[in-house]
């Protein structure tokens, strides 16, 4: 395991993470049982603004990975997620946030917050690995 050096503004970070939480809102997320795969669950936020919601995302996941000490991007902050609304999305790079924990890694497949209701339940489930119940589709 490689070694990580301790960001000198992880105790900021953290503070501007609590200080951006929303109250009140469950956080969308499934995340699979075991870890370790190429994609272990996903998020589906309320809104684009990830950084209003990444600190609740991080709350969540502290119990599952441990005290979380790293989140990763795949991606430039100028690329808007592609939408999964749209016949092509397949072909397009997906968003992914890794999320480093003492005790686990997550790899989180981003569902843009655009998607509607029942096929963001369905992509939540299946990238967690679990079945999407007949009714769903």
């Amino acid at each position: 395991m490689a070694h990580r050096h301790a960001s000198p503004f992880r105790g900021d970070l953290m503070a501007y993470l609590q200080q951006r939480r929303q109250q009140g809102r469950p956080i969308r997320l499934c995340l699979a049982g075991d870890l370790g795969r190429r994609i272990d669950g996903a998020w589906w936020p309320y809104s684009s603004a990830l950084a209003d919601e990444l600190g609740g995302l991080v709350a969540a996941l502290d119990d599952q990975l441990g005290k979380v000490v790293e989140v990763g991007l795949n991606w430039s902050p100028l690329n808007n997620p592609p939408s999964l609304n749209w016949r092509d999305w397949r072909t397009k790079p997906q968003h992914i946030i890794t999320v480093g924990g003492r005790d686990g890694t997550a790899n989180l497949l981003i569902v843009p917050s655009a998607t509607n209701s029942a096929l963001a339940g369905m992509v939540l489930r299946r990238a967690a690995g679990l079945a999407v119940q007949p009714r769903r589709g």
